[in-house]
């Protein structure tokens, strides 16, 4: 007897047990009885060839449009395979495409699905669409280029069915056969369990201080602690913040410190908030000299500033180096161009000028300072 799962589209109902009962009796397969399940039927037959009616092509694709879907057990799809054993070494050596087109050409009726060859054990396995197809080439033997394969070289697939108890899990029965009364754990409860003993095994250990806690607040009255959380701010900030929240008067904030950017650009007072600006410090003996020298330097006569020198011009780097060189003057060439005059700072000097009968009474500046003023300014004379 074989059992056979039909699941239904929409669950099982009254008017689909009807659809079911003729579909299955207009392809002649007859049945023992069949009772619901939560998503469909399941079927009871006693010849095996009965049930794999199920599963041939004509009425699998008929219950597919009625919304029924026969599910094909572990065994009986073993059988869809064969095993073709002890073959030639032509045969093992060719391709799997070769082999299917040679099956199909040797038995037309048949449909190979998949091949698998192994050939250092000279076998072949194929899988076929339909039991019929695959008990045919098992009775009858087939030809495979050009070499007989006899029906003792054909045999199913092996199918060994695993049973576990899920009570003592052990293989070789089922639950319902079980005679194991101590029942095994599965690690997931074990795990748990010991888990629960040392929660257990530690609350134990802390229990007497647990109690005396208690009892000292019992006693004591202490009130309990508020279980709100607070969230801690600074002094200032909470301040700040509660007092516009309630709507409260705002305290007056200390005028903030000048910062050091407003005193170097020059604001007294450093923003609308800041403190009164500190007394100025007295210049030290650098600043000091630096001021005399800027004062000579003003008695001197305007400065005019020099010519700015000739650019030279960029090498273009859309030409090869190569190709520069290629096209670079010859040094042998006579033509020669002048290097532009470079330009010289007209900044005055003391020893450069020749006095005049009229300039007899002009200051005579000491070139030292004057020179160390204006390599301090940037400005380099030649």
């Amino acid at each position: 007897m074989t059992k056979v799962k039909i699941n239904v589209h929409g669950g099982p109902s009254p008017s689909r047990r009807n659809t079911l009962a003729q579909a299955l009796f207009e392809a002649e397969i007859s049945l023992l009885r069949y009772y619901p399940t939560h998503d469909g039927y399941v079927a009871l037959i006693e010849d095996n060839s009965q049930a794999e009616k199920h599963f041939s092509h004509q009425v699998t694709t008929k219950l597919e449009k009625l919304g029924f879907s026969p599910v094909l057990p572990l065994d009986m799809r073993a059988k869809l395979t064969l095993v073709f054993k002890k073959l030639d070494r032509q045969v093992v050596n060719e391709t799997s495409d070769d082999i299917t087109n040679e099956i199909m050409a040797s038995a037309p009726h048949a449909k190979v699905e998949n091949i698998h060859i192994m050939q250092a054990l000279y076998m072949i396995k194929a899988r076929f669409a339909d039991h019929a197809s695959a008990n045919k080439i098992k009775e009858e033997g087939i030809f495979l280029f050009k070499l007989y394969v006899a029906p003792w070289q054909i045999e199913f697939e092996r199918f060994t069915p695993v049973r576990q108890c899920m009570n003592c899990y052990a293989y070789g029965h089922l639950k319902t056969n079980c005679k194991d009364e101590k029942k095994s754990l599965c690690s997931e409860s074990v795990a748990q369990k010991a888990a629960q003993a040392t929660v257990q095994a530690t609350t134990n250990a802390w229990r007497p201080l647990i109690n005396q806690v208690r009892q000292d607040i019992k006693e004591n009255n202490i009130p309990k602690k508020d279980p709100t959380m607070h969230l801690a701010l600074p002094n200032d900030l909470s301040r700040d913040i509660l007092g516009t929240c309630q709507g409260g008067p705002k305290e007056e904030q200390p005028p903030r410190p000048r910062s050091k950017r407003s005193r170097l650009l020059g604001d007294p007072e450093g923003g609308p908030t800041s403190s009164p600006s500190a007394p100025a410090r007295k210049p030290s003996e650098a600043a000091l000299h630096i001021q005399a020298l800027d004062t000579q330097v003003e008695q001197i006569s305007p400065y005019t500033p020099t010519t700015p020198a000739t650019p030279t011009p960029a090498p273009d780097t859309s030409v090869r180096p190569k190709q520069q060189r290629a096209t670079a003057i010859p040094a042998s060439s006579k033509t020669h161009t002048p290097a532009p005059p470079k330009a010289v700072d007209q900044a005055p000097s003391a020893e450069l000028a020749t006095p005049g009968p009229a300039e007899t009474s002009s200051p005579t500046i000491p070139t030292a300072p004057l020179w160390g003023r204006i390599v301090w300014r940037g400005l380099w004379m030649e």
